[in-house]
């Protein structure tokens, strides 16, 4: 993999990041619902991209960009379907108009962190695979850039690896002490599933009936549903599905 210029004096490795000072997380917003500058696209170096299933039932092609320097990094990404390798050859090009192309694209992640440019990427994208899950993962095919085609392959199975134990460790969990929200959404047919995130996390079928899901904490009993704007405890989990079979009986 050729180096990037704008990074031939600095020493380059693809180190793991459990061997790095712990990063600080300053900005993280991994669907870019939040409107920053992001001028710093236009000189951002590609890392790579990667397919995105959303929850089975479309997938996007998200590309991811790193910027900055020093102590402070950002990642960029950049969202787009079949059309985005002409999108990102015009970019690259400096061709006018890509920005109006690239409609969904912003900062998803900002950290400060002592590291190379490999490791800052490596960092920041497993930050951002994180934020998206358990919604999606990134899947193949994988177009290495800063970081190659293998490096990012690899970072997704690792992250795959670690939802799966952590999948593992909630059922085991809820089968020696079954949490009353998990046994409730069950009840309710809303199919609770462990997330991933940890050994306490779950996903479930939203109760307003409306297709999306929400997200259960089996160690506070607690449910959230952001497309809802909904929150609370088993209570005001089973009046929202009594709500939505009154309305919809």
């Amino acid at each position: 993999m050729n180096q990037d210029p704008r990074f031939a004096s600095q020493p380059v490795s693809e180190g793991h990041p459990d061997k790095l000072a712990d990063p600080v997380i300053t900005h993280l917003d991994p669907w870019l619902k939040q409107t920053v500058d992001d001028a710093p696209m236009d000189t951002a170096v590609f890392i790579g991209q990667y397919q995105l299933p959303i929850e089975g039932k479309f997938e996007i092609t998200e590309a991811v960009f790193l910027s900055g320097g020093a102590l402070n990094w950002q990642l960029w990404t950049l969202h787009g379907g079949p059309a985005i390798a002409t999108l990102l050859a015009r970019r690259a090009a400096g061709g006018p108009g890509w920005r109006e192309l690239a409609k969904d694209r912003g900062l998803a992640v900002a950290a400060t962190l002592q590291a190379t440019p490999m490791e800052a990427a490596t960092v920041l994208l497993r930050a951002l695979l994180r934020g998206h899950y358990p919604y999606t993962g990134a899947t193949e095919p994988f177009v290495g850039g800063l970081l190659s085609t293998a490096t990012l392959g690899r970072i997704a199975a690792e992250l795959e690896a670690e939802w799966d134990r952590n999948r593992q460790e909630a059922i085991a969990e809820a089968l020696r002490n079954p949490p009353p929200i998990v046994i409730s959404a069950r009840e309710l047919r809303l199919s609770p599933r462990p997330a991933g995130q940890n050994g306490t996390s779950w996903v479930a079928n939203c109760p307003s009936g409306r297709g999306h899901s929400i997200m259960i904490s089996s160690a506070s009993n607690t449910f959230g549903c952001g497309y809802c704007r909904e929150k609370g405890g088993t209570v005001e989990l089973v009046k929202i599905h009594q709500a939505f079979h009154q309305a919809h009986p």
